[in-house]
């Protein structure tokens, strides 16, 4: 399975064709499947599914630094340290190739207890098919340190 970013002329493909974007098979879309990435995900981020802000509203956070230097041609993930309010956390992070900017989960966020800030204007978030993603928009950013 390739995990580098569609080419225009192979989305359009797809979409024309109803073709999955992260598997290329018929049937599903990927907004509803359930892909290994999607499943792994779930797995890490396990623990945390009912949390949510003060006033009951899910975090959308963006990471504001990403680490370059990757050796591993197509790797997936890379070491990373999160510095959290209380504690340090080594974790792997998960390489989207296709994504136009980089994201934290926000229960991942809630479970690091990182410390967030809203963003002055939400940023709309879309599907690779051009669709609003179901989740909104991304409202706080986070801070990390590497």
């Amino acid at each position: 399975m390739d995990i580098n970013a569609m080419a225009p002329k192979e989305r359009q493909r797809n979409q024309e064709l109803g073709l999955c974007f992260y598997c290329h098979k018929q049937g599903h879309l990927f907004r509803q499947q359930s892909c290994a990435l999607q499943a792994a995900l779930r797995g890490f981020l396990k623990g945390s599914e009912n949390s949510t802000h003060s006033d009951q509203r899910p975090y959308a956070l963006h990471i504001s630094h990403v680490v370059t230097g990757i050796t591993q041609s197509k790797a997936l993930y890379i070491p990373l340290t999160v510095r959290g309010v209380h504690k340090d956390v080594d974790i792997e992070a998960l390489i989207d190739s296709g994504a136009m900017a980089t994201y934290i989960h926000p229960r991942l966020v809630i479970r690091l207890c990182l410390s967030t800030t809203p963003l002055a204007r939400p940023i709309p978030i879309f599907n690779v098919d051009d669709t609003p993603n179901k989740k909104g928009s991304i409202t706080h950013s986070v801070a990390l340190r590497y």
